[in-house]
C-alpha cells in the first residue's frame, strides 16, 4: 500500500507564520505612511516572493524588500544610517544586543500581536535567547533557522528532490 505523501516545503511553512506574526507589526506602522514598508531580511526569507505577493494582496500595502547575507552587514548598516531607512528588520534573535547601542530597534507592542499563534516554546525560548532588554520585548520569533531531513535511503525509496516534510510527518 503506498500512502499519498504532501508536499510541504520549509517556504510553505514560513509562509503561513510570518503572515501570521508579521503583519500586524508591518500594518501598524505603513497604515500611517505612504501604503508601502521597508523591509530588512536575509537574503532568502523572501526569494519567492510568495509571502509578499499574499501580504500586498490582502492589505494593499507594497513591501519594499532590502536584504543583507549576514548579521554583520545588517548591524553596520543599521548603525550607518542612525537606524532609519527600515520599518522592519529580520536578525537573528541572539544579536539583539548589538543594536542597543544607538537603539537601532523599536521595542515590541505585543498587544498588537497574536501571541497565541506563535509556537509557545519559540516564544519563551527567544526571550532567553535575547529577544528582549531591560524587560521590553524588541524581537519576535520568525524563521527557526537551517535544518535538514536524513533518511535511510536503503528502507525509504524517496528521492531527494521529492523529499518533504510531509514525510516526516506521515
Amino acid at each position: 500500500m503506498t500512502k499519498t505523501v504532501p508536499s510541504l516545503s520549509r517556504r510553505a511553512v514560513l509562509a503561513t507564520g510570518a503572515a501570521t506574526l508579521a503583519a500586524p507589526l508591518i500594518a501598524r506602522r505603513a497604515l500611517a505612511s505612504s501604503g508601502e514598508v521597508n523591509v530588512f531580511a536575509w537574503g532568502d526569507y523572501f526569494r519567492t516572493g510568495e509571502i509578499l505577493e499574499a501580504f500586498t494582496s490582502e492589505t494593499g500595502i507594497k513591501v519594499n524588500v532590502s536584504t543583507y547575507g549576514s548579521n554583520e552587514e545588517a548591524t553596520s548598516k543599521l548603525r550607518s544610517s542612525g537606524g532609519k531607512g527600515f520599518d522592519i528588520l529580520f536578525p537573528s534573535v541572539d544579536t539583539r544586543p548589538d543594536y542597543d547601542d544607538g537603539n537601532l530597534l523599536a521595542e515590541i507592542d505585543e498587544t498588537r500581536l497574536k501571541v497565541e499563534r506563535v509556537q509557545p516554546a519559540l516564544w519563551r525560548s527567544s526571550l532567553q535567547l535575547g529577544a528582549a532588554h531591560r524587560g521590553k520585548r524588541y524581537l519576535v520569533p520568525f524563521d527557526w533557522g537551517t535544518e535538514g531531513i536524513t533518511w535511510d535511503a536503503s528502507v525509504h525509496d524517496i528521492a531527494p528532490d521529492a523529499l518533504s516534510y510531509g514525510h516526516l510527518w506521515a
